[in-house]
């Protein structure tokens, strides 16, 4: 159950209607964690210490922006040497690799199917807009399943990035609270394998998974070629 209110008087008939298109449940108070607060900051309220937001402006993402052309990401994506390719971001989630990508050049169309997680990206790309970001311009946001966009469009996209959820690794460290929150929030990924091959059915280029160093690739399969960091890898797909 997802519970949501609205940040303010004027956001009410906003708030009850994303409450109504998405089946949440309304409530007047903010005392019922965990909650979507839906206004000018939309905000996904963990408890009293703990909310999501996307903010493309500060912390670690305005630290990407102003660094995202050293990250490997860039590389697997082919993002050099003037190339600026169209992206498909299949797993967009709370959108900072689409935003070091659209950073450094590269239409990023962002694919979305929770609808909190999508309510939260609309809103941090339409303030980034409103505050005349240009690289949120470049950012073109869509709520619905990767699977059935792939399935019913002819994709036009240069590279098709995938970023799924990564898979638990025993013994490891604890998680920040925000990505716990984020995980309870979106569940498990049940059709990752069945993303790929869509994905590389469709790409014009490339398709690239981003995994953690421990983790078998997508669908057992053997990528044309890796870019490797200390803890994560981009598997890199060439079709054609």
């Amino acid at each position: 159950m997802i519970r949501i209110c609205a940040a303010s008087p004027d956001d009410i008939e906003a708030a009850q209607s994303a409450a109504s298109r998405y089946g949440f449940t309304w409530i007047e108070s903010k005392a019922q964690y965990p909650y979507l607060e839906f206004g000018a900051q939309t905000r996904y309220h963990i408890d009293k210490r703990t909310a999501l937001i996307v903010d493309f402006t500060s912390g670690a993402n305005a630290h990407r922006k102003k660094y995202g052309g050293k990250e490997l990401i860039t590389k697997a994506v082919a993002a050099i040497k003037g190339e600026r390719p169209s992206i498909l971001d299949a797993t967009a989630g709370m959108g900072r690799d689409a935003y070091v990508l659209a950073h450094h050049g590269c239409p990023v169309t962002l694919i979305e199917r929770h609808p909190v997680v999508y309510l939260l990206l609309s809103n941090g790309i339409q303030r980034a807009q409103e505050q005349g970001d240009p690289v949120a311009l470049r950012m073109t946001l869509l709520g619905q399943d990767s699977n059935a966009h792939l399935r019913s469009t002819a994709a036009n996209y240069d590279v098709i990035y995938l970023d799924p959820m990564f898979p638990a690794k025993q013994k490891s460290a604890a998680v920040k609270k925000d990505m716990q929150a984020f995980h309870s929030l979106v569940g498990e990924d049940s059709d990752n394998d069945a993303l790929l091959e869509l994905a590389l059915n469709q790409a014009k280029k490339r398709v690239v998974v981003k995994r953690p160093d421990y983790a078998p690739p997508l669908n057992q399969r053997q990528a044309s070629f890796q870019y490797s960091g200390k803890k994560i890898r981009y598997d890199v797909y060439l079709c054609s």
